[in-house]
């Protein structure tokens, strides 16, 4: 549906629309924006790197909202910074895209079949310069890869996938994220720390996800895609510090690899066939510093119960350290009868 369309049918101004419109310019940049991991894996998002920060930062403040059927607004200085964009340039790409978004779809692929899903990002935008504002309402067929995902998906800060100067970048920051999360999902910091994910994809798969409408055209030949996409996105990811893309390990030499600096061949014959990456954690990765706060309140509890444990100890209890039950009964054990029986009468008599 057209947005001129959905204003006739509804009755509705852009004025009405405008009111009505909650602010994605007014969250912080770091939220989080969750994808299937089918959508990192396997998905295109078709359409240009300001484009796609735009969506990316819809789709963030939807997660966070639950609501795909309302209208929201960006303001559009603030969609200016965020897209790296000046603002004598903005009107120009923003009247472009305003025009090339309404038909836009993300397309899903896999590599076990030949079915491809296509799905239309937006169902209605909105535009005026007057009043400084863009209106869009992204569309519902979406949610079914972006909300309330009970599994295998792919969960990032907004701001970690936006802070690359390169599409390619940005799009393998995600799909590095999907592997990685997943594998060391039940890891703590200092396994997460260790660990190198082995990452090998298709090259007609990788050469799909990373499908740019201003790019991908002219790098047919694989080599000149390695060279012109790949390896200037994996040094601009090294340099940003979320994810660390090493060299391939030392092994025995196999006539179908090859070893590049950032990543493995297999060829056959002389027809690159797939592209292995070893990625792990970088300093600066954003799962790795929520698993050390969680291990950091997990070691304080242990603290917490050791103590407890110990004073139990010197006044003589007999406790189990494995039973918190045990222990709870120790304690009221402890307790002279005249005391806990006055204490219950006290929190009857509140209650």
């Amino acid at each position: 549906m057209m947005p001129s369309e959905f204003v006739q049918t509804e009755d509705w101004t852009f004025d009405d629309i405008l009111r009505c419109s909650k602010d994605i310019t007014t969250y912080e940049v770091d939220i989080p924006v969750a994808q299937s991991n089918k959508i990192a894996q396997e998905g295109t998002p078709a359409v240009s790197y300001i484009e796609y920060r735009i969506l990316l930062t819809l789709l963030a403040v939807i997660e966070r909202e639950k609501d795909f059927t309302g209208w929201y607004k960006f303001y559009i200085p603030a969609l200016a910074k965020l897209s790296n964009v000046d603002m004598r340039s903005m009107r120009k790409t923003l009247e472009g895209i305003t025009v090339s978004l309404k038909d836009k779809q993300i397309f899903i692929t896999s590599e076990n079949s030949e079915e491809i899903f296509c799905v239309n990002w937006l169902s209605s935008l909105y535009s005026s310069f007057k009043t400084g504002f863009v209106c869009v309402r992204l569309n519902p067929s979406l949610a079914e890869w972006s909300v309330n995902l009970k599994e295998h998906y792919m969960r990032e800060r907004l701001s970690a996938l936006v802070c690359y100067v390169r599409y390619a970048a940005s799009i393998l920051h995600g799909f590095f994220c999907s592997k990685f999360n997943y594998s060391t999902s039940r890891m703590n910091a200092v396994e997460m720390e260790r660990y190198v994910k082995e990452i090998t994809i298709p090259i007609d798969s990788l050469k799909f996800i990373l499908s740019n409408e201003r790019q991908i055209s002219r790098y047919d030949k694989t080599s000149n895609f390695l060279i012109k996409v790949v390896v200037p996105a994996l040094i601009e990811i090294n340099a940003k510090n979320y994810y660390h893309v090493y060299a391939p390990p030392k092994t025995e030499p196999v006539m179908c690899q090859i070893d590049k600096p950032l990543f493995r061949i297999n060829k056959n014959g002389k027809t690159i066939t797939k592209i292995t990456f070893f990625v792990g954690a970088g300093k600066n990765n954003t799962r790795l510093a929520e698993q050390r706060i969680i291990d950091a309140k997990e070691a304080e509890k242990q603290k917490e119960k050791t103590s407890q444990l110990k004073e139990a100890k010197r006044q003589g209890l007999n406790i189990d350290e494995s039973s918190d039950r045990e222990l709870i009964d120790a304690i009221l054990k402890a307790i002279p009868k005249g005391q806990l029986q006055n204490f219950l009468e006290k929190t009857t008599t509140v209650s």
